[in-house]
Order: structure tokens, then sequence, then C-alpha cells
């Protein structure tokens, strides 16, 4: 039996409407690493020492909203929400990046990650437990790309695998 037409063109309205993301942001098996060689706070506030840091977008929970599985050295550390939005700059051939803000201790907040494609780049927030949104941007310091628009933020290159 055939589905109505109303069916058929609503689905292709809602499939032509739901924001395409880089075919590397989301999905199983697809993960973000990066070497990190100072200390890893996570939102939730949990400290963690240097090491190979892995983060894997598990699925979407709105249409703004995923959840992101986080590893440390292999070993699975917690789930976080993070709200997806747009850089408002772009550069189509940015690699996958961490960002991170400094504590006052010296260790890497992880506050998001980017990916970008052909037409944007987007920005996956994550939320501490509560949905407590990121903490603000440290003082500007060595490795920081202020001039990229992330004032204050620190940018680590990830890899996909």
């Amino acid at each position: 039996m055939k589905p109505p037409r109303s069916r058929l063109a609503a689905a292709a309205i809602v499939l032509a409407a739901a924001p395409a993301l880089p075919a590397a942001a989301v999905g199983p098996g697809v993960c973000y690493h990066a070497r990190i060689g100072a200390p890893i706070v996570l939102p939730d506030g949990s400290a963690h020492p240097p090491g190979d840091l892995e983060l894997c977008p598990m699925r979407e929970l709105s249409p703004v909203s995923t959840l992101e599985r986080v590893a440390i050295d292999g070993r699975p550390i917690g789930m976080f929400v993070g709200h997806r939005t747009t850089a408002e700059r772009h550069d189509p051939d940015a690699p996958p990046r961490f960002v991170f803000a400094r504590d006052a201790e010296g260790g890497l907040v992880l506050v998001a990650c980017t990916v970008s494609d052909r037409s944007r780049t987007l920005v996956f927030w994550l939320d501490a437990p509560g949905g407590k949104r990121r903490p603000s941007a440290g003082p500007v310091g060595p490795g920081t790309l202020a001039s990229a628009g992330w004032r204050g933020y620190e940018l680590v290159q990830a890899s996909l695998r």
C-alpha cells in the first residue's frame, strides 16, 4: 500500500528543513580525538590528568541539542548535552577543534567542539549537568586564537576517528 501523497510531501518538507550537518559531525562511531597536554576539566567540574580526549556525538535530542559521550585515555567519563550553534566566522577547510577555557589552576575546561563543512562552522557547546552554561573565557594567552573570534578561548585541533 502506498502512503498518501500528503505524507510523502510532509516528509520531504521535514527533511529539507532539517539542519544539514557535516557528515563527520554526527553519527554512531564518529569521534573526535586530541592529545591534551594539560589537566582536563569537564563541564561537570571533574578534573582529569593530561591525556587523549575523545568526544563522540551520540544522537540528536532536539534540533539544537545533541548528546555527547566523553572519554579520556579510552575510559568513558560521562555524557553531556551539547547545544549546536553556527559560528559567526567560517573556514570551510578548518579541521575539527576542541574549545577550552583556562581555569585558575591552569587546567583546560572543555567548553565546546567545532566542526566545519562547505557552508558553515558548527559549534557544539557543552553544558554542565543541570543546564549550567559554559564558563566565561579567561584572559587571552599563548595558544589562544583571538583573531579567529575565540577571544579568551584556546583551540586544540582534533582528528576524526
